[in-house]
């Protein structure tokens, strides 16, 4: 089982700024996946330190599977970047997948709407309470 919290870090080009970020087994999850897919996060916004959506997932308690946004842009999240396929159960949360909003991806005006999943990324599994005081 992974664990999960958010926590407040300083701001990466602003030591008197923070920001809170998603640690997944005490690791920022924006700098692992960034260093595992490198190529994945070089283009355009994707360079940019993202911020993690940290509301209520709504669907939780009606849905067992949906994908939804888990960072957006500094300004308030008004741009989506990062999602998380999520599947729920009575105990657990798992992350099967994490995609990338082609809109901000080069080319991305001409590419289908909606999401492209990142290859060869380990499923997460959370316990649901601990995860639910995330989110």
């Amino acid at each position: 089982m992974n664990s999960i919290e958010a926590r407040l870090l300083p701001w990466p080009t602003d030591s008197e700024a923070n920001y809170r970020e998603l640690l997944i087994d005490g690791k920022s999850f924006q700098e692992t996946i960034k260093s595992r897919y490198p190529n994945d996060f070089l283009e355009g916004r994707y360079r940019e330190t993202f911020v993690p959506i940290l509301s209520q997932d709504p669907a939780a308690d009606q849905e067992k599977e949906i994908v939804r946004p888990i960072y957006g842009c500094q300004d308030g999240g008004c741009c989506l970047y990062v999602f998380a396929r999520i599947k729920y159960d009575d105990k657990t949360v798992t992350w099967t997948g994490i995609g990338q909003n082609r809109l901000y991806l080069m080319g991305g005006e001409q590419a289908d709407d909606g999401l492209r999943f990142l290859q060869g990324v380990e499923p997460m599994t959370f316990d649901r309470i601990a995860y639910q005081k995330v989110f």
